[in-house]
């Protein structure tokens, strides 16, 4: 997932609790394969990794709904 997507669903949970207050779950449905984080690339770099990324929005979120809502 790119930049655009993370915005896109960003934007959405955003809007989604904000116009039902009393949201209880949310859920995201993403149709990819995540990557596996072990994977080195040619420079000696660790790969970057959906789960840091998807743990980092989710507590972001969970902040801006005052942990109300499951996801």
């Amino acid at each position: 997932m790119g930049r655009a997507q993370w915005t896109q669903l960003d934007k959405s949970f955003m809007t989604a609790f904000e116009k039902h207050p009393n949201l209880v779950k949310y859920f995201i449905c993403i149709p990819l394969d995540r990557q596996d984080p072990r994977i080195i690339d040619k420079n000696d770099v660790k790969c970057y990794y959906f789960m840091d990324k998807w743990n980092e929005n989710v507590a972001r979120w969970k902040e801006f709904a005052k942990s109300k809502v499951e996801i």
